[in-house]
This record gives C-alpha cells, sequence and structure tokens, in this order.
C-alpha cells in the first residue's frame, strides 16, 4: 500500500508520545511534529490510515490536553471524506457524527444516518452502536426526526 512505510514510522513516533512518561513537554512538542510531517506525507499518498489520523489531527482536542492550534474543521472534513473515499470505517462513524450535529456543514440527519450504517457495515463496532441509536430514535419520532 501507497505511504505504509511512512506511516508505519508515524505511528512508532505515536507510541512513544503515548507510551514514554518520562518526556518533556518540548519533547512530546518535537515527536508531535515529525509525527504530523509523517502522517500529512502518507495521507497525500493516499494511506487510507493515514488520512483518517490527518483528519484527527484538526479535531478540537488535543494530546497535550490544551486547544487544538490546528483545529479547523474544513481541512477534518475534507480529510475524513478522503479516508471514506478509502473506506476507512472509523473515518465514516466521525463524519456522520458531523453531519448529526451540523459542525463545518448543514446539518443532516439521513447523511449521517447513511454513514453510521456504512461504518457499521465496514466494521466499526462504535458505528455499529451509532447506527441502531439513531434508528431506534427515529423509530420513536425522537430528535432526528426534528
Amino acid at each position: 500500500m501507497k505511504g505504509e512505510r511512512i506511516y508505519s514510522r508515524a505511528m512508532l513516533i505515536d507510541s512513544k508520545l503515548y507510551g514514554e512518561s518520562n518526556l518533556t513537554v518540548q519533547g512530546k512538542r518535537d515527536l508531535y511534529n515529525q509525527f504530523f510531517k509523517l502522517i500529512k506525507k502518507a495521507a497525500y499518498l493516499g494511506h487510507k490510515d493515514a488520512m483518517y489520523e490527518y483528519a484527527q489531527q484538526f479535531e478540537d482536542i488535543s494530546f497535550l490536553g490544551v486547544e487544538n492550534p490546528w483545529f479547523n474543521p474544513k481541512k477534518r472534513n475534507f480529510w475524513y471524506h478522503k479516508a471514506i473515499e478509502a473506506g476507512h470505517p472509523e473515518a465514516y462513524n466521525n463524519l456522520a457524527y458531523i453531519y448529526e450535529i451540523g459542525e463545518g456543514v448543514e446539518k443532516n440527519n439521513n447523511k449521517a444516518l447513511e454513514f453510521y450504517k456504512k461504518s457499521a457495515e465496514l466494521g466499526s463496532v462504535l458505528g455499529k452502536k451509532n447506527y441502531k441509536i439513531m434508528l431506534k430514535d427515529m423509530s420513536k419520532g425522537g430528535r432526528y426526526n426534528k
């Protein structure tokens, strides 16, 4: 798969970020910057897991416990779309939620349901759970019907 070696190197760095407790804040930043560059490169090469991970970097959370300075719904949504084009189950789940709440896209419960279903079909446990929750709510005339 294109970008596999780069993606593997990025994930090794990622495991160091979360596995080594003796890292300084600067050490974490340095490792994160290496990870970010590698994951970006692998994403641009079309590696589906890298596209998903790259999209995650633009979420509104951060491993340092501070607001993510790269939070960017437009980039996040773009890369989740690229990852779903490659068939990434968790990207479908995350994008479904984005359509469910309407963050950076027009709120669309039908599209959210469709993406949760696809996520479940591709094997995502969370996608399956979210699909069932949304279906059950819609069948009872709940908040998703509004």
